[in-house]
């Protein structure tokens, strides 16, 4: 009955009126939560269509679950949709930078390390949390041993953290 409980979440998501800002919030992550385990199963039962489609609305309710996210990275690159894989990678990012999202947006790319650093340090000036970021591109460039890139990136995140604090 999963599928139900997913239609009565929407119904009350959609709602106006009468909810409170914590019970909203407390459906909204049922529903996102619910939404990625129906498209795992969904996936495992090879219907990608579904899985998709349950992916994006998770999404749509919170555009920084970052599971939802890398998960439907990971079904449109196994179709194919190299295009469609990168835009949601960037988009997933650039809401929750993270190194999970961070890993799901270098399995889009061509790029060798350095490359990928670079673009990646610009997109996460532009994210939404820029510290955190910038914090993600450094443990990807730790994790690949690019020493330098990590020092620099480390500057600038205690540089744009003091400033913020003064």
């Amino acid at each position: 009955r999963w599928s139900k409980a997913i239609d009565c979440l929407k119904v009350y998501l959609n709602q106006s009126g009468g909810q409170s800002e914590v019970e909203v919030a407390k459906a909204r992550d049922l529903f996102v939560r619910l939404s990625l385990k129906l498209a795992e199963i969904s996936y495992e039962n090879d219907d990608l269509k579904q899985a998709i489609n349950l992916l994006n609305e998770a999404l749509s309710e919170r555009p920084d679950f970052i599971p939802a996210g890398t998960f439907l990275v990971k079904i449109l690159l196994e179709q194919g949709d190299k295009k469609a894989a990168k835009k949601t990678a960037l988009k997933v990012f650039l809401r929750a930078p993270h190194l999970s999202s961070l890993d799901a947006m270098r399995d889009t790319r061509d790029d060798n390390d350095g490359q990928f650093i670079s673009y990646a340090t610009k997109q996460a000036q532009q994210s939404d949390r820029p510290n955190d970021g910038l914090l993600a591109v450094v443990q990807f460039a730790l994790r690949a041993g690019i020493w330098a890139s990590s020092a620099q990136l480390i500057e600038q995140i205690t540089e744009h953290y003091v400033g913020q604090h003064e």
